[in-house]
């Protein structure tokens, strides 16, 4: 293999893993929520009626699929999330998000969206981001 490209593979790897490091660490300093709770609140804020299966959730979370319905659970009994269960199928959960967590999404979104900016997208300018954009869905399309 090219050693530039494991340069680069290596360089993606270490920046990916101290950006989200970074990120945990500020969101839980300064609002007292982990990543892990955020990614949950988003993939919920953005499905339809702010609800989804609970296989669907783990199929969109970014960060971690491991421990998810300990997670919802966590997060249910914080107010954030309710689950309900198909009125058809029983085995078949939903989890939605509540008033609550619409609210504590929308004051923790403006923290995190200046970190992305402050850790990775002041780095990236018109031409990188045009090459990492059709890089990126180039690796991902074919998975």
């Amino acid at each position: 293999m090219n050693d530039k490209k494991l340069v680069v593979w290596r360089g993606f790897l270490r920046a990916y893993s101290t950006i989200m490091k970074k990120l945990a660490q500020d969101l839980q300093a300064e609002h007292g929520l982990a990543l892990t709770w955020y990614d949950v609140l988003v993939q919920l804020y953005k499905a339809e009626g702010q609800g989804l299966s609970m296989q669907a959730l783990a199929d969109g979370v970014i960060l971690s699929q491991s421990g998810l319905t300990r997670l919802v659970d966590r997060m249910v009994t914080a107010g954030l999330v309710e689950r309900h269960y198909c009125e058809v199928d029983r085995r078949v959960c939903y989890a939605k998000l509540t008033a609550e967590g619409v609210i504590l999404l929308e004051k923790v979104r403006p923290t995190v969206w200046q970190r992305v900016d402050d850790y990775f997208l002041r780095h990236v300018d018109a031409e990188a981001a045009e090459v990492l954009g059709r890089t990126f869905s180039r690796m991902i399309e074919p998975l």
